[in-house]
């Protein structure tokens, strides 16, 4: 992060010149990869390679990952893709789900996992944005990844539950929920605790919002509430994007 220093000039002239010498603008990081396009990580150098040679070389392993981050929706279209092209390849196939709250995700390490197990035959293939920085790009990150070309588009609303959020007894607690809104369609009602949000405990009403306006759309967020001395958990299911 580059700090800018800002100091007072007589003339606006002489202080714009004076910065444009003083602090030029950082070159940009020199990105080495080819937007959508595969790209092998052997030997430690992103080298492009066609589709079929690398989706060849995977499914002849016993397990395939494909990675992601769990909120972006261009990264759960690119696993669906990358599925149904390995299922052409290999029908005979068991496609299998992380099922882990997020509190405990970072100290899983899959790979080493099955390969505790005995299972060695293994491929690791990931989606990449295609302005990521060359030394951002690790032999160890994967054994191929896809170049995610930039898609601009416009940020949709953040999603609404329809609740009216207040602090009781050091708690975040429902203090209103509106009528057929989709806190009300998911089970939510005046009074609940709210306990943790995907599987994050809250700590405020900030919190809380901050965790639902960060979720996708159509995506599912479930959500763990307290009511009476009975712990419940909910599914709130978002609206897909339209």
């Amino acid at each position: 992060m580059t700090a800018r220093a800002l100091s007072a000039c007589a003339a606006i002239a002489v202080c714009l010149a004076a910065s444009a010498q003083e602090t030029p603008k950082p070159a940009a990081a020199p990105a080495c990869l080819v937007p959508a396009t595969w790209h092998s990580l052997a030997g430690g150098k992103p080298r492009a390679l066609a589709q079929a040679d690398i989706l060849n070389d995977a499914v002849r392993r016993e397990v395939v990952l494909l990675g992601e981050h769990h909120d972006d929706l261009e990264h759960h279209q690119w696993q669906l893709q990358t599925l149904a092209s390995l299922h052409l390849l290999r029908p005979r196939m068991v496609i299998g789900f992380e099922a882990f709250p997020r509190r405990v995700q970072p100290v899983l390490g899959v790979p080493h996992q099955l390969r505790d197990l005995g299972v060695t035959g293994i491929a690791v293939l990931l989606p990449l944005a295609a302005d990521t920085p060359c030394g951002d790009i690790e032999a160890a990150l994967a054994d191929a990844v896809f170049a995610l070309p930039a898609a601009p588009r416009e940020k949709p609303p953040p999603p609404r539950l329809g609740v009216q959020l207040e602090i009781r007894d050091k708690s975040v607690t429902i203090a209103a929920v509106t009528p057929s809104s989709l806190a009300e369609q998911s089970g939510i009602r005046g009074g609940d605790v709210v306990v943790s949000v995907a599987g994050a405990p809250v700590s405020s009403v900030a919190s809380v919002i901050a965790q639902v306006r960060d979720q996708p759309a159509g995506t599912w967020l479930p959500i763990q509430v307290r009511r009476g001395e009975s712990t419940i958990d909910l599914i709130i299911k978002l609206a897909p994007r339209t």
